[in-house]
């Protein structure tokens, strides 16, 4: 059997030498090679030698061909590859199976807080060709079993335990490494610094608080008034809201959260300013009588202004009748409307204007906020011309023209004048003057309404025309 195995092996070595004759013979006293043989090994004091390799040099050995022959030191035999397995010619069929080693130390946060993301690593192991992971019980193994590293999500406090890892292949596996881990005490985030926002507020109004980020902090929960609503923000550091009604006051709170639970509240004492509009008032100037209304917070005359005591720029009434000042109020050019004072475009716009003490001439962004509450358009608002969204208009108009007036804002018939031309115009429409230039322009924003129509017009036009003065309080 012997002699057997050893011309199989000089038989393979044969074949990989270069072909020089038809029979090689080596040996030490020149005879030649038998006829059988293509190569014919010879010697009293020498023995032949193949490539010598351990049982895991052997096994990791990349595609071996059929009938590959070594010398295997583990096992101190000879063998061969037969195209599937390694054959041992000793005896043992196969090459004996060699284990991946122990996995080297595992890297990772030994002591993480609750309910986190956590990685584990090891250094991959030879021979191994998967992985093996376990983790304490209330831990989560979200990606990477199988690999040389996971992604956990750790558990509660008092989830504590080990983290192991085996290195595998067909043989089995290794022995197990392992570390313990201890999840952190939990650790609250830390109460959110100074609310920003207004304390002194007005009805029915939008208003923004924010804070601050809060170190630790995954979350936010806020807390408002009864009667108050949060429109936008609920989770973040920052909300908007719609303000309660006059008496509906209390506390802006918020607390920053994570997986512990809710740090200390932070709050901002607000107060809804009581309403200050009166449903009517005496204009000490000239004893005229004049009602109000208040709509989302704004206190807006419900006639239009009939005052001549200008000192700048020009009035008329409708026709050049003074009986139509009486019922419809004057038409004055911007000049007279702002009574010399310049442009605003602030809210408010702290123009008083021809207006009488207390009350002044809107800005265009005053009439916005005017049209975003009676749900116009937030993008529309900015526009010019004819706006139809939220029926403004018609919220706004009063029966004559054919509104429904639900605001209950009273908008009367009005006209203009051309005052280059000395005529009057459109008697049926509403012409209202804001405080505000168009930008890079010097003409001023207007509002306009025309009969049986729920569009709301924007534009702007130059100073030298007539049109209606709507004042709002302060």
């Amino acid at each position: 059997m012997k002699r057997f195995i050893f011309f199989i092996v000089v038989f393979y070595f044969g074949v990989h030498t270069p072909s020089i004759a038809q029979n090689i013979a080596i040996n030490e006293d020149g005879t030649s090679a038998h006829s059988s043989a293509i190569l014919e090994l010879k010697s009293d004091n020498k023995g032949f030698l193949p490539p010598r390799l351990t049982a895991n040099q052997i096994t990791t050995l990349s595609a071996p061909a059929e009938g590959l022959v070594v010398y295997n030191l583990t096992t101190q035999c000879i063998n061969y590859f037969d195209g599937t397995d390694w054959l041992s010619l000793c005896g043992d069929p196969t090459v004996p199976c060699v284990l991946p080693s122990q996995p080297g130390a595992i890297s990772g946060e030994l002591m993480p807080q609750p309910l986190e993301t956590e990685t584990y690593s090891i250094a991959p192991v030879l021979g191994a060709t998967s992985y093996s992971w376990t983790v304490p019980i209330g831990w989560t193994i979200i990606s990477g079993q199988g690999t040389s590293e996971i992604t956990v999500i750790t558990g509660n406090i008092g989830d504590d335990g080990l983290i192991a890892v085996t290195a595998n292949n067909s043989c089995g596996n290794s022995p197990p490494r392992e570390i313990s881990v201890t999840i952190a005490a939990c650790l609250l985030p830390d109460q959110p610094g100074s609310i920003t926002g207004e304390i002194l507020v007005n009805a029915t109004t939008s208003e923004t608080y924010s804070i601050a980020p809060v170190s630790g902090a995954t979350s936010y929960t806020w807390s408002v008034p009864i009667g108050w609503i949060i429109n936008s923000g609920q989770g973040s550091t920052s909300i908007n809201v719609t303000t309660g009604i006059a008496g509906q006051n209390g506390s802006v709170s918020v607390v920053a959260e994570n997986a512990c639970g809710a740090s200390t509240a932070q709050s901002l004492a607000v107060t809804i300013i009581s309403s200050t509009c009166p449903s009517s008032f005496v204009d000490a100037r000239d004893g005229q009588t004049y009602e109000a209304v208040e709509i989302g917070g704004q206190c807006w005359m419900k006639q239009n202004l009939n005052w001549a005591g200008h000192t700048n720029g020009n009035s008329f009434c409708f026709n050049d009748d003074p009986a139509n000042c009486a019922t419809l109020g004057r038409l004055y050019d911007w000049p007279a409307a702002m009574n010399g004072a310049t442009q605003s475009a602030a809210n408010p716009s702290g123009v008083q204007g021809s207006c009488p003490e207390g009350w002044h001439i809107p800005s265009d962004a005053e009439w916005q906020e005017l049209e975003l509450f009676l749900g116009m358009d937030l993008v529309e608002s900015s526009a010019t011309g004819w706006r139809a969204t939220g029926n403004v208009g018609s919220q706004i108009a009063s029966w004559s023209l054919g509104g429904t007036n639900s605001s209950n804002f009273s908008a009367q018939q009005s006209g203009r004048k051309n005052i280059v031309l000395d005529s009057y115009h459109d008697l049926t429409w509403t012409y209202l003057w804001s405080a505000t230039f168009e930008s890079g322009w010097s003409f001023a924003y207007y509002r306009a309404l025309r009969p049986t129509s729920g569009a709301f017009f924007r534009g702007s036009n130059a100073q030298n025309v007539g049109y209606a003065v709507r004042c709002l309080k302060d």
